[in-house]
């Protein structure tokens, strides 16, 4: 169903490029929103009066899915595409997804045991690609959207 929306979805993240954008600075972009995903991650879990930060989990999520996205459409456009270039993106991909959901291993007392079967899951679905990457950004932003906004939970962290 979401994979339907993808040339939609290709155009508006192309025109969020402009003209400015290299593939590598997309590419870096990308690499900035896995650590704010797990960066809201950690402390929205950890510190009770930082709750909130678990919304900015969907947005860095959707923002990394751009980036992941508009770089290959940048080397492509720009004909600066490379095998080493492919290699360190997908690479980039592995390492992202780890950094984003294992940092949910490290939280401590966490809320229960569904947040450390969630990032499994999604990390087995990563590795053997069971799923889309924009399913699990969509199961995993509405997850953690539903959970930050959820005020009266705040007494579970911390």
């Amino acid at each position: 169903m979401l994979y339907l929306q993808k040339g939609n979805f290709q155009k508006v993240v192309r025109w969020m490029a402009g003209a400015w954008m290299s593939a590598n600075q997309a590419t870096l972009m990308g690499l900035c929103c896995v650590v704010l995903t797990a960066f809201g991650f950690y402390v929205g879990l950890t510190y009770s009066k930082y709750h909130w930060l678990l919304l900015l989990v969907p947005v860095s999520l959707v923002l990394r899915m751009a980036m992941n996205a508009l770089d290959g459409m940048l080397a492509r456009e720009y004909g600066t595409g490379s095998v080493a270039g492919e290699l360190f993106n997908e690479g980039l991909d592995i390492v992202g997804d780890t950094i984003c959901y294992g940092c949910l291993f490290f939280i401590p007392n966490p809320p229960n045991s569904l947040l450390r079967f969630s990032s499994f899951w999604l990390g087995w679905q990563n590795m053997w690609g069971c799923w889309g990457k924009d399913c699990r950004v969509v199961f995993a932003g509405m997850k953690h959207f539903w959970e930050g906004s959820r005020i009266e939970q705040s007494g579970w962290v911390g």
